[in-house]
């Protein structure tokens, strides 16, 4: 969390036995990957809401640094607590220029 730059995404899974909830329910995976090149960390929390609290929660040790993003909006809040700069994702904003045409 001390390196300078982090990167954090969030994929859709369903968990098919989960006490209380329907198998049909999507659940997310939070992914965090940071620190320097030569020793890579890559850390997922599982959360079953897709709520801006989870990517609260994922970055609330990370502050002062670069934060590459997709366009979710639940990072603006992080982002702005912890004094981040959103960096978007290249693919994603690739996206939004083919849709243009």
């Amino acid at each position: 969390m001390e390196y300078g730059i982090i990167l954090a995404d969030e994929i859709r899974l369903q968990v098919l036995d989960e006490l209380d909830r329907d198998p049909t329910t999507k659940s997310w995976l939070w992914i965090k990957r940071g620190a320097p090149p030569e020793q890579t960390a890559i850390l997922m929390t599982y959360d079953p809401s897709c709520a801006a609290k989870a990517p609260n929660v994922l970055l609330e040790a990370y502050k002062n640094g670069y934060l590459v993003v997709d366009a979710y909006t639940g990072y603006l809040h992080v982002a702005a607590t912890n004094v981040l700069t959103l960096v978007v994702c290249h693919d994603h904003a690739r996206r939004k220029f083919k849709d243009t045409y």
